[in-house]
């Protein structure tokens, strides 16, 4: 890290913006209101906070990229030296690439679908002027070697969805390298992989800031922030509610709020039971739903998606499946949904058959099995009510009885009933996601299928979403099969746990065991991805932060 731990801006700052104010037509309050802060050469910067704490739009506004509705006002800009506070869109197009690049969350979304990889990175390259001698192919080349791509011949012929989660993130920073730019803006580049990929992104960033790039990391993540950051700076409604060095932010907080973020990191909260721990009264008896020797494959080479896959779920039971991105989790939650018949081997309800039965014979008991998916927002009609989303799975109640039953699953999942008459986008993630699972506990399942419920949620969210469904499955002993690649999330709210890698089951067993003492290598190497926070120490009653000034 770098030594530099003070806040003061320095004349070889990459960038330096005091008292940045973005606010937006219709909107109450300012997204950002009144936020300082510099980047130093070699120095990495976070800016952490909730959804909608403003992050993502103060690194946008260091770039010009706010949009032409947003007002913009700040004391100071500086940016490479210049004074940018007057920028029009012609200046900015100077400094994007050249003097700031950003890296986006979703590399799919970040690099066109349509062109190769190589034809990427060639137009960053050639828009900068920094093609060179050698032509385009070698500067591709050395570019995607620079961010540890391997076979960078091969891979720059190839298209975004050709690549892992890891290696499209990777080529995304190299197309933001393109241009050679001393300053990195990186909003949430390791959200959505997996925890070994993420370690690789990370050391990836951690070099280009010892080579002597600036780094902006915008991240919800404070473990992974724990692993880069000099600095950093609390977000909180557009303001900065604490800031300094990092290591003292991380283990010696000082507002309540930073507090909050950093006990909603899943594992370093104390749990209301150990690790791995069955729920009490629930651990004997016959599985609610079981699996054996799954096996399906996929495309002309018959790639195995599932490779003899066997499992079992009983009442009350929170059963974990972990493996990094094509490890085959999301093929089995739909072979065991129902979704997709196994080319192998059968999926079990109550000792009856489930996944070889024919659709219009499994339909009358759908309703045991159900599923909450990753993203709410798009498993929900934007069209709907809240009431009407969750009224879809009642259908064979009265107007009136399922009025009564919509506000009581409401109430379930810990939100009001005024909520009823709201639609999707008038809700915070965590809201969404709690009515996702207020729509599946419904018609009262006894399985409950979750793929990766959490991965998109802020940490503070994530943990209430966590403990509402760890709640849920004690009150009602319905079983739990959880899917996901977070192990700190694993271990936080199911008993038993089953690592998958490439299609297989490597490792099962408890939790606590399996996490504690793993047996298999790709076990181990996956608890050691697991990022961490420094230990901290207890913070005086009463002490707390002014908002941050330059």
């Amino acid at each position: 890290m770098s030594a530099r731990a003070d806040t003061a801006p320095t004349t070889a700052d990459l960038v330096r913006v005091a008292e940045l104010r973005v606010a937006f037509p219709g909107q109450p309050q300012p997204a950002v209101d009144g936020v300082s802060l510099s980047v130093a050469p070699g120095e990495c910067v976070a800016l952490v906070g909730e959804s909608g704490s403003g992050k993502s739009v103060t690194a946008r506004a260091l770039i010009g990229l706010v949009g032409a509705r947003a007002r913009v006002s700040a004391r100071n800009l500086t940016v490479a030296g210049t004074d940018a506070t007057g920028f029009g869109e012609r200046q900015w197009r100077a400094v994007r690439g050249r003097q700031i690049a950003m890296v986006f969350q979703d590399a799919l979304v970040g690099l066109d679908p349509l062109r190769t990889v190589g034809s990427e990175i060639t137009e960053a390259a050639r828009l900068q002027g920094t093609v060179g001698p050698d032509g385009p192919v070698a500067r591709v080349v050395e570019l995607l070697t620079e961010v540890g791509v391997p076979e960078p011949e091969a891979r720059r012929t190839q298209y975004p969805h050709q690549l892992s989660g890891g290696l499209r993130q990777r080529a995304l920073i190299a197309s933001a390298l393109a241009g050679d730019p001393p300053l990195l803006l990186a909003d949430e580049p390791t959200t959505a992989l997996d925890a070994i990929v993420q370690v690789q992104i990370l050391r990836l960033l951690g070099g280009l800031t010892r080579s002597g790039r600036g780094l902006l990391l915008i991240s919800h993540d404070l473990a992974a922030v724990a692993q880069l950051a000099d600095r950093i700076l609390v977000m909180r409604h557009g303001r900065v509610v604490e800031s300094g060095p990092a290591d003292q932010i991380l283990t010696d907080p000082r507002h309540p709020y930073t507090r909050l973020l950093l006990d909603a990191v899943p594992g370093t909260a104390a749990p209301d039971r150990p690790p791995g721990a069955t729920t009490p009264g629930r651990s004997g008896g016959e599985p609610v739903m079981e699996a054996e020797g799954l096996v399906k494959s996929y495309g002309r080479d018959g790639r195995r998606a599932l490779d003899g896959v066997s499992l079992a779920v009983r009442a009350g039971e929170a059963l974990g499946v972990v493996g990094e991105s094509g490890s085959g989790k999301t093929t089995l939650a739909r072979v065991v949904l129902g979704l997709v018949r196994p080319d192998a081997g059968e999926v079990r309800l109550h000792g009856g058959p489930w996944s070889v039965l024919p659709e219009r014979d499994r339909r009358p008991r759908r309703s045991a099995v159900q599923f909450v998916q990753q993203d709410p927002y798009a498993s929900a009609d934007p069209r709907f009510t809240v009431g009407r989303v969750i009224g879809e799975a009642l259908p064979g109640l009265p107007r009136a009885a399922r009025a009564e039953r919509t506000a009581e699953l409401l109430r379930q999942v810990g939100l009001p009933p005024d909520l009823l008459s709201r639609r999707p986008h008038q809700l915070s993630g965590g809201q969404r996601q709690r009515v996702a699972i207020a729509r599946a506990i419904a018609t009262r399942p006894e399985v409950l299928v979750c793929d990766e419920p959490v991965s998109a949620l802020d940490a503070s969210v994530q943990a209430q979403v966590l403990r509402l469904l760890d709640r849920l499955r004690r009150e009602t002993g319905i079983a739990l099969l959880f899917i996901t690649h977070d192990l700190s999330v694993v271990r936080e709210v199911t008993d038993r746990v089953l690592i998958m890698r490439h299609g297989a089951v490597v490792e099962e067993g408890d939790t606590g065991q399996v996490l504690g003492r793993p047996a298999h290598p790709y076990t181990r190497e996956l608890v050691a991805s697991i990022p961490r926070l420094p230990p901290r120490t207890a913070a005086p009653v009463g002490r707390h932060s002014s908002d941050h000034t330059l």
